[in-house]
């Protein structure tokens, strides 16, 4: 029902499939889904460009998925920890929470890098290549209490993007109350966060998310 529903929502069809999730026994008497959605209008030109290279397509797998796969697979886990993966993208941030090999909760969350770069670009009114060059040169979102600017400039670029770099902070926060709320594990507390992607390679970002969070960061 739910991916007839948001199908006839977007506008457009939708490549969907779902999968009941291996919750602890303690969570809930509820059966818990996860439910994949896409659009085929994003789908299609990557499936051509894969066709086109003489490749065949078996399947897709959602970014957060594929990152809690990942890691699940070849990092060492804790028994126990509960572990939030966050991959900044360009175009949106993949967020899955993990627990002793089992996936709890994945979603797909509006927002990447593109963020820092469009808050420079507003700032300065310079153009895209100018901007990601900046926020490459010149940002540092290292928490104001530590952080050492390079010139006036680097300081003026970090206070542009300062601005958004709260945004994750709170990609993490709702991402951990929508886990409780849809697990039914409210007793949930998160004990790390690993970075991962292109738009996580901001200069002080892990310090920043650290310091906001409370907890530890890893890349």
């Amino acid at each position: 029902f739910e991916i007839e529903e948001v199908g006839q929502q977007s506008g457009g069809e939708v490549s969907a499939d779902w999968v009941q999730m291996d919750l602890p026994e303690s969570s809930s008497a509820d059966n818990t889904v996860l439910v994949a959605l896409a659009k085929n209008t994003s789908l299609a030109p990557r499936i051509d460009t894969l066709s086109r290279g003489g490749l065949k397509l078996r399947g897709g797998c959602p970014n957060s998925v594929a990152f809690f796969h990942a890691y699940s697979t070849t990092a060492k886990l804790e028994p126990g920890e509960v572990t939030l993966l966050m991959h900044v993208g360009t175009e949106n941030t993949d967020i899955a929470i993990q627990q002793d090999g089992k996936l709890l909760f994945a979603r797909n969350v509006s927002g990447g890098g593109r963020l820092f770069t469009d808050a420079i670009m507003q700032q300065f009114g310079s153009g895209y290549d100018r901007a990601e060059k900046m926020k490459a040169q010149k940002a540092d979102v290292t928490p104001k209490s530590t952080a050492k600017y390079d010139d006036s400039l680097s300081e003026k670029v970090s206070n542009a993007v300062l601005g958004v770099t709260g945004q994750f902070v709170s990609m993490v926060h709702s991402s951990v109350m929508f886990c409780k709320a849809q697990t039914k594990m409210k007793e949930l507390d998160v004990d790390r966060v690993v970075l991962a992607g292109g738009g996580a390679n901001l200069t002080g970002f892990r310090d920043y998310l650290e310091t906001n969070l409370g907890m530890p960061v890893v890349t």
